[in-house]
């Protein structure tokens, strides 16, 4: 009998300890959803972007964005739970609270469609700004079958749109610190979570965005494990491009209605292509943007340039048509031109730009590629020879 009843306490005991791990988050472990909020507790760590804090609490997780137009400056809050577990009146206000993981997602932000996929989690993309501007092929296909909502009319969100497609938050691409063109998604009870990728400067800054994005889909390990090894491929690239000849000039870009924008030298495209071991004729402008030059000013600093990456067509009958000046280029004469239009559609979506930003090691690889064949060869992601 007294081995039976020290059997029996220790049975109680066993199952009080596992009905103590349910407690803390409202739920139970038949729930389908409870291995995905078993993820809630990994702690995300940002290395290459100062505009994120993740704060774990025993019961939810605080997110703060800070203001990437006035730094240092608390801009975007957010409050996540467990969808199973209950809102505690105590929790700290913030500009959202949000159950995860969130099963429906609308994205406006292109880029995040990269992210997601990464994330294997494009069956919850629900609603897109407009076909046109989505390269994926399975986003575009279940826009095709109806079960992705289109929600952009003119550059306003559709919200009969956005409601129909019952998503439970809006991934937005902001412009300015000023959010009240997303008022009315937000009257709606939508939450929006402002993706701020394209205004870092480091290629690896943009691609660790992925961690945010996984925080409301629960998938954070999967993200810290997916760029981590971006990030281990871009420094392999990195440290090798270190070891060859750097003294490559090169154009970028072509005219735009008589301007022609070339990156700055504290720009994202220059930071690639310091780490792809160039000499960038521009590399010592300050600012982080687009310099709007002239074509007789890049005539005057680059006309003998080695190369030329970016040209706006991807033949050389187009180039010359466009502007017959184009031809007096050295690169344009030894045939050194590239597009990066190689996975663009027609109707102008380009991977480049969705799936580009989450993998600037595959950007990297197509830049040394293009810059030293002689010592790096790999197939091409987004870059391409003009024909």
């Amino acid at each position: 009998m007294k081995y039976y009843l020290i059997f029996s306490l220790l049975l109680l005991l066993a199952f009080s300890c596992q009905n103590d791990k349910d407690v803390k988050y409202s739920i139970t472990s038949q729930d389908s959803s409870y291995k995905k909020a078993a993820e809630f507790d990994y702690n995300l760590k940002f290395k290459y972007t100062s505009n994120i804090k993740v704060e774990n609490k025993i019961d939810y997780k605080l997110i703060t964005l800070y203001n990437p137009w006035q730094k240092g400056e608390k801009w975007i809050s957010y409050l996540l739970y467990p969808k199973n577990a209950k809102p505690d009146t105590s929790w700290p206000k913030t500009d959202f609270i949000i159950p995860v993981p969130v099963d429906k997602i609308a994205v406006v932000a292109a880029s995040s469609i990269g992210f997601i996929e990464e994330l294997h989690q494009l069956s919850k993309v629900k609603a897109i700004s407009k076909r046109k501007f989505i390269y994926n092929n399975q986003i575009r296909h279940n826009v095709d079958n109806g079960d992705v909502f289109e929600i952009i009319s003119g550059e306003q969100v559709n919200i009969e749109h956005l409601l129909a497609s019952n998503s439970q938050l809006l991934i937005q691409t902001p412009f300015s610190s000023e959010i009240n063109q997303d008022k009315k998604v937000i009257d709606a009870g939508i939450p929006v979570v402002y993706n701020c990728d394209w205004l870092e400067t480091n290629p690896l800054g943009r691609a660790e965005w992925i961690k945010f994005i996984s925080l409301f889909l629960c998938k954070e390990r999967m993200a810290d494990s997916v760029f981590t090894s971006i990030e281990n491929k871009y420094h392999s690239l990195k440290n090798f491009a270190s070891t060859l000849d750097t003294n490559v000039d090169f154009l970028v870009g072509g005219l735009y209605k008589d301007v022609w924008y070339m990156p700055a030298g504290g720009s994202y495209k220059a930071f690639l292509f310091n780490d792809a071991a160039t000499n960038y004729s521009w590399k010592h402008s300050i600012s982080i943007a687009s310099l709007p030059l002239s074509i007789e000013s890049v005539i005057k600093e680059q006309l003998n340039a080695d190369y030329w990456i970016e040209a706006p067509y991807k033949t050389y009958e187009e180039l010359e048509a466009s502007n017959s000046r184009y031809v007096i280029f050295k690169a344009f004469k030894n045939k050194r031109v590239y597009h990066f239009l190689k996975q663009a559609r027609s109707d102008g979506a380009n991977n480049y730009w969705e799936r580009g930003v989450c993998r600037p090691d595959e950007v990297l690889s197509d830049l040394i590629n293009i810059f030293h064949s002689q010592d790096y060869n790999s197939n091409m992601y987004y870059y391409e020879e003009l024909k």
